[in-house]
């Protein structure tokens, strides 16, 4: 396949090489998808056709837990750092 025949698919393949996803993470990427139980249906040649919306959900959903878990871990060092501040000030009284 010739990329530059095919310009949203290299411009979107830019934007991933460009955000640090490698040609192996996306070769990666498409051996995960062929090897998990992902819903899916048969077309009439009996190919599996993925449920892409569910797919979809399912990767937006996880995104969104991990923008959550992040957050939490954020907080959760703050909190670490003032309770060691709080300690230290503490001693020194």
């Amino acid at each position: 396949m010739i990329i530059s025949s095919q310009p949203y698919i290299g411009s979107t393949l830019q934007t991933l090489l460009g955000m640090g996803i490698s040609k192996y993470d996306i070769i990666e990427i498409n051996a995960i998808l062929l090897s998990i139980q992902v819903d899916h249906n048969y077309d009439n040649n009996n190919k599996i056709i993925l449920n892409k919306k569910s797919l979809k959900s399912d990767l937006t959903n996880n995104r969104n837990l991990k923008l959550v878990l992040k957050d939490y871990e954020l907080k959760r060092n703050k909190l670490s750092s003032e309770i060691t501040t709080l300690e230290n000030q503490k001693e020194n009284l």
